[in-house]
């Protein structure tokens, strides 16, 4: 039996994740656009776990927002995302990005009532060139007695072969979004004009709770620059040494060290 025990919990594992999915993708398409497409799914199969459902009180409906407020309420976000090479520290959103998508949320919002969560996946080139690539943000939102919910899935992920004359229809698809925790490379800078969501004993490190009480004191404030760490700043030098330190410790193979590289180099 002990044998058979890895298996057994693979596949238990194989199947809660099935669950999982299919009741996320249970969304109920609203309306897509050239750069947005929203979704909304019901309340009552999503989060589908009834310890979860237990932890998050009932959606209420959502004031009349402006396109204006739905800026200040999401350009402000920043996240951190860890990697091989440090710390990445940027906004979630582009503030062209924001302006394109602010009316449809807005008016989406508006029909959302009590009974839905609203779900978005947005794909953005600021570069808008065949060279670079689209980067895609999934996020749910609704309203509940704790103030406004935001829980991110991807942040700012960088769609493969997407780019800005690409008619691919693919970056559409929603991967789950999970209420249990982030993706472990993945955290919002803390701000203090919203929580961060405590659940199943622990911060959720993606999902933003904004108190009613600070929607009319919220303002957007357009970013200066990109904002990279202090980690983030490795020389070509030091970042190829770090690479060939890794593939020589077996963390990478051979072919993801010459990707790297490769990658590393074309930089330039």
């Amino acid at each position: 039996m002990k044998r058979y025990l890895p298996v057994l919990l693979i596949l238990i594992s194989f199947t809660l994740t099935l669950s999982c999915r299919s009741k996320f993708n249970r969304l109920e398409y609203l309306n897509e656009y050239e750069n947005l497409a929203i979704y909304r799914i019901k309340a009552d199969d999503f989060p589908s776990k009834k310890s979860l459902k237990e932890q998050i009180s009932p959606p209420k409906v959502f004031p009349l927002l402006t396109p204006e407020q739905i800026i200040d309420f999401l350009g402000n976000f920043e996240f951190i995302r860890n990697s091989f090479w440090g710390n990445l520290k940027r906004r979630v959103f582009y503030e062209e990005e924001l302006k394109y998508m602010a009316p449809y949320i807005s008016h989406q919002l508006s029909n959302l009532g009590d009974q839905y969560r609203l779900v978005i996946v947005s794909r953005f080139d600021p570069d808008q060139s065949v060279l670079s690539r689209m980067e895609r943000v999934s996020a749910v939102i609704w309203l509940d007695e704790d103030g406004l919910n935001v829980v991110f899935g991807e942040i700012r992920t960088e769609i493969p072969d997407n780019d800005y004359f690409s008619y691919d229809e693919s970056w559409k698809e929603v991967y789950p979004v999970s209420l249990r925790r982030s993706f472990y490379d993945l955290s919002l800078v803390d701000a203090e004009y919203f929580q961060k969501k405590f659940i199943n004993g622990r911060y959720h490190q993606t999902w933003a709770v904004i108190p009613e009480g600070n929607f009319k004191s919220l303002r957007y404030k357009p970013e200066e620059a990109d904002i990279e760490s202090e980690g983030n700043t490795m020389s070509l030098s030091e970042k190829l040494k770090d690479l060939k330190k890794a593939k020589e410790e077996g963390l990478i193979t051979d072919d993801e060290y010459e990707a790297k590289r490769k990658k590393l180099i074309d930089s330039l």
